[in-house]
């Protein structure tokens, strides 16, 4: 028997070890803690692998529920996949959960419907303290990224196909992420086109 940790947050700047010292300090025997770091993605690709990994008697430790699924109907398929394998999944915050009996079952989803509530009461707290900060001059939005004081030059070799200078040599030589990259390298070509329409 395997005993399989699963962790996730939403974005790069959460912070993740909380969430796996929980995991070792409640099952120090712990053998491996998958984790899913999402950034605009829908993909979780270390939740895919602990599914394909698992095998009957293992067990999957979780933080919480919400932490595993990002609804009801996608935590109760990962308990499904789960169940055919065997498999026990143990939520650290939700110690009465389980999926065996029907009383169990309900109580899946009273916990699944409870944290979906709670996520989504979040993002309107979150949505509305924005629009208050935009009436009152506050909000700036997210912080745009810096332009890398070598972008023109590189932009100049992509443009002109100096050595065969390649997008991916790009963002190598300004550490910008890709759709960064290539949001600026639009801006740039819009800052030309009307430039040659203003002198023209």
């Amino acid at each position: 028997m395997a005993i399989i940790g699963y962790v996730r947050v939403s974005s790069k700047t959460q912070n993740i070890e909380s969430q796996i010292n929980a995991l070792k300090t409640k099952y120090p025997q712990i053998q491996k803690i998958y984790q899913d770091v999402q950034s605009g993605v829908k993909q979780r690709p270390e939740l895919e692998a602990l599914l394909d990994f698992v095998r009957e008697d293992d067990q999957v430790i979780v933080l919480s529920l919400d932490r595993l699924a990002r609804s009801l109907l996608d935590l109760l398929n990962i308990v499904q996949i789960l169940r055919n394998k065997n498999v026990t999944l143990v939520s650290i915050t939700e110690p009465n959960f389980g999926s065996d009996t029907p009383g169990e079952v309900l109580n899946l989803h009273i916990f699944a419907a409870v944290a979906q509530y709670q996520r989504t009461l979040l993002l309107a707290r979150q949505k509305d303290g924005i629009l208050l900060a935009k009436e009152r001059g506050l909000y700036k939005g997210r912080r745009k990224t810096s332009t890398p004081t070598n972008f023109d030059l590189c932009y100049q070799k992509y443009k002109d196909r100096v050595n065969r200078y390649t997008f991916k040599q790009f963002l190598f030589d300004t550490r910008l992420k890709r759709y960064t990259l290539t949001r600026m390298i639009k801006e740039k070509q819009q800052q030309q086109q009307q430039q040659q329409q203003e002198n023209n």
